[in-house]
C-alpha cells in the first residue's frame, strides 16, 4: 500500500494486487476506486525555499486543474501544482514537497 491509500501494482505482490481490486470491487460504490495506468513523471529542476534560502531542487511535478461554476458554467480557473522530492514515487501533498499555485494565462 502506497500514499493515501495508493497501491501501485508493480510494487505488489500479485495476491495484493488482486485483494485490492476485489476490496474496490467488493465497497462500490462507496467509497468510489479509480483503476489507471501509472505513468512516473519526468524529473524536473525548479527553485524551491528551503529554511529561508532560495535553492534549486530536482524533483517530479504533478498538476491539478481547478475549476469554477459561474452562472451554471463550468470554467477552469488554474491549477496547483505540486512538486515533490525526485526520490518520491507517488506525488501527494507532502512534508518536503512544494504547492505552487499556477497563473492561467491571459
Amino acid at each position: 500500500m502506497g500514499a493515501r491509500s495508493v497501491v501501485v501494482g508493480e510494487d505488489v505482490s500479485t495476491e495484493d494486487w488482486t485483494t485490492s481490486v476485489k476490496q474496490a470491487l467488493d465497497n462500490y460504490p462507496s467509497p468510489i476506486f479509480i483503476i489507471q495506468e501509472f505513468k512516473k513523471p519526468s524529473i524536473m529542476e525548479h527553485p524551491v525555499f528551503d529554511d529561508g534560502n532560495l535553492s534549486n531542487m530536482k524533483g517530479r511535478l504533478r498538476l491539478s486543474p481547478y475549476y469554477f461554476v459561474e452562472n451554471g458554467k463550468v470554467n477552469w480557473q488554474g491549477a496547483l501544482a505540486t512538486f515533490c522530492p525526485a526520490d518520491k514515487k507517488i506525488i501527494h501533498g507532502m512534508r518536503d514537497g512544494a504547492l505552487m499555485p499556477c497563473e492561467m494565462p491571459a
